[in-house]
């Protein structure tokens, strides 16, 4: 392979992984859209309500009714 060409390949493998971290962060600053943020927290709630009642059944005895 010659010299450009390993050059060039190189130039636009750098090229792609510095765009895709630049587009990360820029992503990472956007704020959700509140209607969002209402389902991730309904979700959120709905599986914590759902730990906690499989923690309890998992606390009963098998004696228990």
């Amino acid at each position: 392979m010659s010299g450009w060409a390993l050059f060039l390949l190189i130039a636009f493998v750098l090229g792609i992984v510095i765009s895709n971290i630049m587009l990360l962060k820029h992503s990472a600053k956007m704020k959700l859209p509140e209607s969002v943020m209402r389902v991730i927290e309904e979700k959120k709630m709905k599986a914590s309500l759902e730990n906690e009642s499989k923690e309890k059944e998992a606390k009963k005895k098998p004696t228990d009714k």
